[in-house]
Protein backbone atom coordinates (compact mmCIF):
# COMPACT_ATOMS: atom_id res chain seq x y z
CA UNK A 1 0.00 0.00 0.00
CA UNK A 2 2.48 2.39 1.01
CA UNK A 3 4.51 1.98 -2.47
CA UNK A 4 0.93 2.36 -4.28
CA UNK A 5 0.74 5.37 -2.73
CA UNK A 6 4.44 6.76 -3.34
CA UNK A 7 3.29 6.14 -6.89
CA UNK A 8 0.30 7.79 -6.95
CA UNK A 9 1.32 11.35 -5.42
CA UNK A 10 4.31 11.15 -8.53
CA UNK A 11 1.38 10.74 -10.70
CA UNK A 12 -0.19 13.56 -8.93
CA UNK A 13 2.74 16.03 -9.27
CA UNK A 14 3.53 14.81 -12.19
CA UNK A 15 -0.51 15.96 -13.48
CA UNK A 16 -0.13 18.76 -11.53
CA UNK A 17 2.81 20.40 -13.26
CA UNK A 18 1.56 19.49 -16.52
CA UNK A 19 -1.86 21.28 -16.16
CA UNK A 20 0.10 24.53 -14.41
CA UNK A 21 2.64 24.54 -17.54
CA UNK A 22 -0.57 24.42 -19.78
CA UNK A 23 -2.02 26.78 -18.09
CA UNK A 24 0.23 29.25 -18.02
CA UNK A 25 0.86 28.68 -21.80
CA UNK A 26 -2.58 29.08 -22.71
CA UNK A 27 -2.82 32.26 -20.31
CA UNK A 28 0.14 33.98 -21.73
CA UNK A 29 -0.82 33.13 -25.34
CA UNK A 30 -3.91 35.10 -23.95
CA UNK A 31 -2.39 38.03 -22.27
CA UNK A 32 0.14 38.49 -25.83
CA UNK A 33 -3.14 38.55 -28.21
CA UNK A 34 -4.73 40.85 -25.53
CA UNK A 35 -2.08 43.06 -25.71
CA UNK A 36 -1.98 42.94 -29.41
CA UNK A 37 -5.72 44.00 -29.45
CA UNK A 38 -4.98 46.91 -27.16
CA UNK A 39 -2.21 48.35 -29.86
CA UNK A 40 -4.67 48.43 -32.94
CA UNK A 41 -7.17 50.21 -30.82
CA UNK A 42 -4.28 52.38 -29.33
CA UNK A 43 -4.52 51.82 -25.50
CA UNK A 44 -0.64 52.07 -25.39
CA UNK A 45 -0.60 52.76 -21.31
CA UNK A 46 -2.14 49.12 -20.63
CA UNK A 47 0.47 46.97 -22.87
CA UNK A 48 3.23 46.38 -20.68
CA UNK A 49 1.62 46.03 -17.34
CA UNK A 50 -0.42 43.16 -19.32
CA UNK A 51 3.01 41.39 -20.54
CA UNK A 52 5.38 41.71 -17.82
CA UNK A 53 4.30 38.63 -16.01
CA UNK A 54 4.13 36.31 -18.64
CA UNK A 55 8.03 38.00 -19.81
CA UNK A 56 9.16 37.24 -16.72
CA UNK A 57 7.81 33.64 -16.52
CA UNK A 58 5.73 31.81 -19.08
CA UNK A 59 6.02 33.30 -23.00
CA UNK A 60 7.98 30.85 -25.39
CA UNK A 61 10.93 32.14 -26.91
CA UNK A 62 8.88 33.34 -30.31
CA UNK A 63 6.57 34.63 -28.10
CA UNK A 64 9.00 36.51 -26.42
CA UNK A 65 10.06 38.31 -29.56
CA UNK A 66 6.78 39.26 -30.35
CA UNK A 67 6.07 40.62 -27.05
CA UNK A 68 9.70 42.91 -26.95
CA UNK A 69 8.74 43.78 -30.78
CA UNK A 70 5.17 44.95 -29.73
CA UNK A 71 6.60 46.82 -26.29
CA UNK A 72 9.63 48.44 -28.67
CA UNK A 73 7.17 50.22 -31.21
CA UNK A 74 4.74 51.38 -28.09
CA UNK A 75 6.98 52.92 -26.46
CA UNK A 76 8.41 54.63 -29.51
CA UNK A 77 4.62 55.81 -29.89
CA UNK A 78 4.93 56.96 -26.43
CA UNK A 79 8.09 58.88 -27.14
CA UNK A 80 9.68 56.64 -24.45
CA UNK A 81 13.06 55.98 -26.00
CA UNK A 82 14.83 54.99 -23.33
CA UNK A 83 12.21 52.15 -22.38
CA UNK A 84 12.25 51.23 -26.42
CA UNK A 85 15.85 50.82 -26.92
CA UNK A 86 15.97 48.41 -23.61
CA UNK A 87 12.97 46.56 -25.05
CA UNK A 88 14.57 46.00 -28.77
CA UNK A 89 18.03 45.18 -26.94
CA UNK A 90 16.24 42.05 -25.28
CA UNK A 91 14.47 41.39 -28.49
CA UNK A 92 18.03 41.31 -30.17
CA UNK A 93 20.17 38.79 -27.26
CA UNK A 94 16.85 36.34 -27.77
CA UNK A 95 17.01 36.36 -32.12
CA UNK A 96 20.79 37.94 -32.98
CA UNK A 97 19.39 38.07 -36.68
CA UNK A 98 16.33 39.24 -36.33
CA UNK A 99 15.48 42.10 -39.38
CA UNK A 100 12.47 43.84 -39.68
CA UNK A 101 10.19 43.16 -42.92
CA UNK A 102 9.47 44.86 -45.78
CA UNK A 103 5.82 46.13 -44.43
CA UNK A 104 7.04 46.57 -40.81
CA UNK A 105 6.26 50.05 -38.97
CA UNK A 106 7.78 52.70 -40.36
CA UNK A 107 8.95 53.86 -36.43
CA UNK A 108 10.22 49.79 -36.13
CA UNK A 109 12.29 50.02 -39.41
CA UNK A 110 14.03 53.38 -38.60
CA UNK A 111 14.52 52.43 -35.12
CA UNK A 112 16.33 48.76 -36.18
CA UNK A 113 19.05 50.88 -38.05
CA UNK A 114 20.18 52.56 -34.96
CA UNK A 115 21.33 48.83 -33.82
CA UNK A 116 23.97 46.41 -35.21
CA UNK A 117 23.07 43.06 -35.03
CA UNK A 118 25.97 41.64 -36.97
CA UNK A 119 28.73 38.97 -35.10
CA UNK A 120 31.97 41.06 -34.06
CA UNK A 121 33.76 37.25 -33.50
CA UNK A 122 33.54 34.27 -34.77
CA UNK A 123 34.77 31.45 -32.88
CA UNK A 124 36.15 28.55 -35.69
CA UNK A 125 36.98 25.19 -34.96
CA UNK A 126 38.89 22.97 -37.89
CA UNK A 127 40.06 19.63 -39.00
CA UNK A 128 41.43 17.69 -42.22
CA UNK A 129 43.57 16.17 -43.63
CA UNK A 130 46.55 17.09 -45.99
CA UNK A 131 49.21 15.94 -49.30
CA UNK A 132 52.57 17.55 -48.79
CA UNK A 133 54.60 16.99 -51.99
CA UNK A 134 58.39 17.62 -51.60
CA UNK A 135 60.13 20.31 -54.04
CA UNK A 136 64.24 20.47 -54.49
CA UNK A 137 65.33 23.93 -54.60
CA UNK A 138 69.21 22.38 -54.94
CA UNK A 139 70.31 19.00 -55.55
CA UNK A 140 73.32 17.79 -53.31
CA UNK A 141 72.57 14.00 -53.01
CA UNK A 142 75.61 11.82 -54.33
CA UNK A 143 73.20 10.95 -57.50
CA UNK A 144 72.62 13.41 -60.56
CA UNK A 145 68.43 14.19 -60.19
CA UNK A 146 68.77 15.57 -63.67
CA UNK A 147 68.02 12.09 -64.93
CA UNK A 148 65.00 11.38 -62.84
CA UNK A 149 66.66 9.08 -60.23
CA UNK A 150 65.12 10.84 -57.23
CA UNK A 151 61.83 10.31 -56.75
CA UNK A 152 59.51 11.56 -54.03
CA UNK A 153 55.83 10.03 -53.04
CA UNK A 154 53.12 12.83 -51.07
CA UNK A 155 51.63 10.44 -48.12
CA UNK A 156 48.30 11.32 -46.05
CA UNK A 157 48.59 13.71 -42.99
CA UNK A 158 46.60 15.73 -40.66
CA UNK A 159 45.50 19.32 -39.39
CA UNK A 160 43.28 20.34 -36.62
CA UNK A 161 43.51 23.35 -34.50
CA UNK A 162 41.23 26.37 -33.16
CA UNK A 163 41.02 30.06 -34.33
CA UNK A 164 38.63 33.24 -34.38
CA UNK A 165 37.25 35.80 -37.31
CA UNK A 166 36.72 39.65 -36.78
CA UNK A 167 34.27 40.94 -39.13
CA UNK A 168 36.23 44.52 -40.98
CA UNK A 169 33.75 45.25 -43.11
CA UNK A 170 30.32 43.62 -44.00
CA UNK A 171 31.63 40.60 -46.22
CA UNK A 172 35.37 40.72 -45.19
CA UNK A 173 37.12 39.10 -42.62
CA UNK A 174 40.59 39.00 -40.43
CA UNK A 175 41.28 35.00 -39.13
CA UNK A 176 43.70 34.01 -36.94
CA UNK A 177 44.65 30.17 -36.90
CA UNK A 178 46.12 27.74 -34.20
CA UNK A 179 46.67 24.34 -35.67
CA UNK A 180 48.61 21.42 -35.24
CA UNK A 181 49.96 20.30 -38.40
CA UNK A 182 51.33 16.51 -39.31
CA UNK A 183 53.11 16.47 -42.78
CA UNK A 184 54.47 12.94 -44.20
CA UNK A 185 56.24 12.00 -47.80
CA UNK A 186 58.34 9.13 -49.14
CA UNK A 187 61.46 9.72 -51.22
CA UNK A 188 63.67 7.41 -53.18
CA UNK A 189 67.23 7.87 -54.19
CA UNK A 190 69.26 6.02 -56.67
CA UNK A 191 72.73 6.94 -55.75
CA UNK A 192 75.95 6.02 -57.42
CA UNK A 193 73.50 5.36 -60.49
CA UNK A 194 76.00 5.59 -63.74
CA UNK A 195 74.80 5.83 -67.69
CA UNK A 196 76.80 3.19 -68.57
CA UNK A 197 77.09 0.82 -65.70
CA UNK A 198 74.26 -1.08 -64.13
CA UNK A 199 75.06 -0.58 -60.71
CA UNK A 200 74.37 1.75 -57.91
CA UNK A 201 72.08 1.86 -54.14
CA UNK A 202 68.19 2.44 -53.87
CA UNK A 203 67.95 4.28 -50.65
CA UNK A 204 63.90 4.90 -49.77
CA UNK A 205 62.66 7.06 -46.69
CA UNK A 206 59.90 8.44 -44.90
CA UNK A 207 60.00 11.78 -43.65
CA UNK A 208 57.85 13.08 -41.58
CA UNK A 209 56.85 16.84 -39.69
CA UNK A 210 54.66 17.81 -36.96
CA UNK A 211 54.32 21.82 -36.97
CA UNK A 212 52.66 24.73 -34.74
CA UNK A 213 51.02 26.53 -37.61
CA UNK A 214 49.42 30.05 -36.92
CA UNK A 215 47.53 31.52 -40.20
CA UNK A 216 46.69 35.19 -40.57
CA UNK A 217 44.43 35.57 -43.46
CA UNK A 218 41.57 37.81 -45.60
CA UNK A 219 38.45 35.94 -46.53
CA UNK A 220 35.87 37.56 -48.40
CA UNK A 221 32.74 35.88 -48.37
CA UNK A 222 29.59 36.17 -51.03
CA UNK A 223 26.95 35.82 -48.53
CA UNK A 224 23.94 33.67 -49.66
CA UNK A 225 20.54 31.94 -47.40
CA UNK A 226 22.14 28.96 -47.55
CA UNK A 227 25.49 27.85 -49.29
CA UNK A 228 28.08 30.96 -49.31
CA UNK A 229 31.13 30.85 -51.02
CA UNK A 230 33.97 32.53 -50.13
CA UNK A 231 37.69 32.79 -51.12
CA UNK A 232 41.21 33.53 -48.75
CA UNK A 233 44.50 34.63 -49.03
CA UNK A 234 47.38 35.06 -45.87
CA UNK A 235 50.43 33.89 -44.55
CA UNK A 236 51.36 30.96 -42.65
CA UNK A 237 53.92 31.33 -39.97
CA UNK A 238 55.27 28.00 -38.23
CA UNK A 239 57.28 26.31 -35.83
CA UNK A 240 58.76 23.09 -35.95
CA UNK A 241 58.05 21.02 -33.08
CA UNK A 242 58.88 17.32 -34.39
CA UNK A 243 60.92 15.71 -37.55
CA UNK A 244 62.16 12.25 -38.19
CA UNK A 245 63.22 10.12 -40.70
CA UNK A 246 61.79 6.12 -40.41
CA UNK A 247 61.31 3.66 -42.21
CA UNK A 248 64.56 3.63 -44.36
CA UNK A 249 65.77 0.66 -46.95
CA UNK A 250 68.58 0.74 -48.70
CA UNK A 251 69.90 -1.72 -51.74
CA UNK A 252 73.04 -2.15 -53.78
CA UNK A 253 73.48 -4.09 -57.21
CA UNK A 254 76.26 -4.81 -58.39
CA UNK A 255 76.75 -5.04 -62.16
CA UNK A 256 79.88 -7.65 -62.07
CA UNK A 257 77.79 -10.45 -59.98
CA UNK A 258 74.40 -9.29 -61.12
CA UNK A 259 73.20 -9.64 -57.42
CA UNK A 260 71.25 -7.89 -55.32
CA UNK A 261 72.50 -6.98 -51.77
CA UNK A 262 69.81 -5.81 -49.53
CA UNK A 263 70.39 -3.83 -46.24
CA UNK A 264 68.32 -4.12 -43.35
CA UNK A 265 65.71 -1.23 -42.64
CA UNK A 266 67.15 1.37 -39.91
CA UNK A 267 65.26 2.55 -36.75
CA UNK A 268 63.55 5.93 -36.61
CA UNK A 269 66.10 9.04 -36.65
CA UNK A 270 65.20 12.09 -34.94
CA UNK A 271 66.83 14.76 -37.66
CA UNK A 272 65.35 17.47 -36.05
CA UNK A 273 68.22 19.42 -35.35
CA UNK A 274 69.27 19.34 -39.49
CA UNK A 275 65.90 21.31 -39.82
CA UNK A 276 65.19 24.54 -39.93
CA UNK A 277 63.27 25.79 -36.55
CA UNK A 278 61.27 28.43 -38.24
CA UNK A 279 59.27 28.85 -41.81
CA UNK A 280 56.31 30.47 -42.96
CA UNK A 281 54.06 29.77 -46.32
CA UNK A 282 51.95 31.81 -48.49
CA UNK A 283 48.75 30.68 -48.68
CA UNK A 284 45.17 30.92 -50.59
CA UNK A 285 41.91 28.82 -50.57
CA UNK A 286 38.49 28.63 -51.73
CA UNK A 287 35.34 27.48 -49.36
CA UNK A 288 31.81 26.74 -49.12
CA UNK A 289 29.90 27.64 -45.64
CA UNK A 290 26.29 25.90 -44.86
CA UNK A 291 24.69 27.61 -42.34
CA UNK A 292 22.14 26.13 -39.83
CA UNK A 293 20.74 28.29 -37.17
CA UNK A 294 23.51 30.81 -35.96
CA UNK A 295 25.90 28.20 -36.74
CA UNK A 296 27.75 27.64 -40.01
CA UNK A 297 30.04 24.53 -41.23
CA UNK A 298 32.62 25.51 -43.57
CA UNK A 299 34.38 22.91 -46.37
CA UNK A 300 37.64 24.08 -47.61
CA UNK A 301 40.41 23.63 -50.07
CA UNK A 302 43.77 25.25 -49.12
CA UNK A 303 47.11 25.54 -50.78
CA UNK A 304 50.34 26.74 -49.09
CA UNK A 305 53.43 27.48 -50.82
CA UNK A 306 56.74 27.32 -48.30
CA UNK A 307 59.31 30.29 -48.46
CA UNK A 308 62.28 28.66 -46.41
CA UNK A 309 64.39 25.67 -47.47
CA UNK A 310 63.96 22.79 -44.76
CA UNK A 311 67.28 22.09 -44.26
CA UNK A 312 69.33 23.67 -42.14
CA UNK A 313 72.90 24.42 -43.96
CA UNK A 314 75.11 24.87 -40.73
CA UNK A 315 74.61 21.33 -40.17
CA UNK A 316 73.87 19.65 -43.77
CA UNK A 317 77.32 18.28 -43.89
CA UNK A 318 77.90 17.44 -39.93
CA UNK A 319 79.61 13.89 -40.89
CA UNK A 320 81.28 13.73 -37.21
CA UNK A 321 77.75 13.95 -34.92
CA UNK A 322 76.16 10.87 -34.47
CA UNK A 323 73.18 12.28 -36.31
CA UNK A 324 75.37 12.50 -39.57
CA UNK A 325 76.93 8.93 -39.47
CA UNK A 326 72.91 7.45 -38.95
CA UNK A 327 71.89 8.95 -42.12
CA UNK A 328 75.14 8.69 -44.37
CA UNK A 329 75.70 5.15 -43.34
CA UNK A 330 74.83 2.75 -45.03
CA UNK A 331 72.19 4.90 -46.89
CA UNK A 332 74.67 7.36 -48.26
CA UNK A 333 71.94 9.83 -47.64
CA UNK A 334 72.29 13.89 -47.53
CA UNK A 335 70.13 16.33 -47.87
CA UNK A 336 68.43 18.38 -50.85
CA UNK A 337 67.80 21.82 -50.07
CA UNK A 338 64.12 21.58 -50.43
CA UNK A 339 60.49 23.19 -49.48
CA UNK A 340 57.37 20.95 -48.63
CA UNK A 341 53.90 22.66 -50.45
CA UNK A 342 50.76 21.27 -49.02
CA UNK A 343 47.06 20.62 -50.67
CA UNK A 344 44.45 20.54 -47.62
CA UNK A 345 40.83 19.73 -47.33
CA UNK A 346 39.41 21.43 -43.64
CA UNK A 347 35.98 20.90 -42.25
CA UNK A 348 35.60 23.39 -39.72
CA UNK A 349 32.92 24.62 -37.54
CA UNK A 350 32.07 28.40 -37.04
CA UNK A 351 30.02 29.82 -34.23
CA UNK A 352 29.14 33.52 -34.29
CA UNK A 353 29.40 35.42 -31.09
CA UNK A 354 26.86 38.59 -31.22
CA UNK A 355 26.62 41.35 -28.49
CA UNK A 356 23.70 43.85 -29.67
CA UNK A 357 24.35 47.44 -29.54
CA UNK A 358 22.93 50.69 -30.20
CA UNK A 359 24.98 52.99 -32.52
CA UNK A 360 23.70 55.71 -33.21
CA UNK A 361 21.62 58.23 -31.58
Amino acid sequence: MLVNRKIFNIFLIFFFAISTNLFSQDFCDQKLSEAEDKFELGRFYEIPELLSLCLSNGFSKEEKIRAYRLLTITYLYLDYQTKADENYLELLKLSPEYDVEENELAELVNHHKKFTTRPYIYLVGKAGFNFTYYHPIYDISMNNDNDGSQTSKSLVGYRFGLGAEFTLIKNLHLGIEGNIVKKDFELTDNQFQLDSMDIGRVSSHRQTYSELEVPVYLKYTFFKPKFSPYFLVGVAPSILLLAKISDSETGIRNNITNENEAISPQPDIDIYELRRKFNYSLMGGVGLKYKFGINYLTFEARYQVSMFNYSDIDRNWDSYSRLGKDLKYPSAYIDDFFRLNNLNFILGFTYPLYKPRKITD
